[in-house]
């Protein structure tokens, strides 16, 4: 159960940052990491969206950093890729851009499905976590400031 206490530390660790809504009551001091991964599974997993405010610069700096867009973006156009690069506007999936780059200039999104299979910490990432939860992967959206790529939605496939 390696997975449940990665989950436990991370959870101790982001436990400020996190943000369930108002409808959702976390404890205030729990009693370990068993506590926060019960609460997690319990009220949070396929019930409700989790938000995390970004508490620093860093944040998830050891798994994926702006810098590592374009290398990122190079290996999601190589051929035969299992990941798959979109990109929207107004929420709306669009094709007009010659690349991502302009695309995200003039204010579309930039969404790479699949992620995990072009990206070596978040292929490692989503191991972890798959011993834990049935099924793992990773989107990356790459949102201009005050812009909404999609509507709320789930990706159960």
């Amino acid at each position: 159960m390696a997975a449940c206490t990665d989950l436990g530390a991370w959870l101790a660790g982001a436990w400020d940052q996190l943000s369930p809504g108002a409808d959702v009551p976390r404890p205030e001091a729990p009693d370990g990491d068993g506590e926060r991964v019960d609460w997690f599974l319990a009220r949070i997993w396929e019930h409700v969206p989790l938000y995390m405010k970004k508490a620093d610069a860093h944040g998830f700096s050891s798994i994926l950093r702006l810098e590592d867009i374009d290398a990122l973006l190079c290996r999601t156009a190589l051929p035969n890729t299992a990941a798959e690069l979109l990109m929207f506007e107004s929420q709306r999936q669009v094709t007009n851009y010659s690349t991502p780059h302009a695309a995200f200039a003039s204010g579309a999104s930039i969404v790479i499905n699949h992620t995990d299979k072009v990206w070596a910490p978040l292929c490692e990432l989503c191991t972890r976590l798959a011993a834990v939860f049935r099924h793992t992967y990773c989107n990356l959206y790459f949102t201009p400031a005050v812009s909404q790529t999609a509507p709320a939605h789930t990706d159960d496939r």
